[in-house]
């Protein structure tokens, strides 16, 4: 995320977009499930709410960094979307007629519940 923000708005446009839509990519609506690692992350994250819910103590201070890190890449997301375009209608990569930063919203505050 922080390599992606360090991009001008020109070069972000001309060099990460593309790679995010056809034909570089093979379907419409790029999403970050669509990489194994964050749609496993995802998944386990899922599996162990519950868990997440019920820690033993000697395990918070491993929990408290997780949540620091989710909050730190989720804050590194709305950054880069809203430095890029996505606070305007047609800024989504996944939903061209959509507000991006409202859909992220959405995605950040499904994923603290999880955790």
């Amino acid at each position: 995320m922080k390599l992606a923000g360090s991009y001008s708005r020109k070069e972000y446009q001309e060099q990460i977009l593309p790679t995010m839509k056809p034909p570089n990519l093979k379907i419409d609506g790029f999403s970050g499930l669509m990489s194994w690692d964050h749609a496993y992350l995802v998944t386990l994250w899922k599996q162990n709410k519950k868990n997440f819910q019920n820690l033993p103590l000697s395990l918070q201070p491993q929990y408290e960094k997780l949540l620091l890190a989710y909050k730190m890449m989720a804050s590194s997301h709305r950054k880069i979307c809203s430095k890029f375009g996505g606070g305007e209608v047609g800024g989504s990569v996944k939903h061209p007629t959509k507000n991006a930063l409202l859909a992220l919203e959405k995605i950040v505050q499904a994923r603290w519940q999880m955790i």
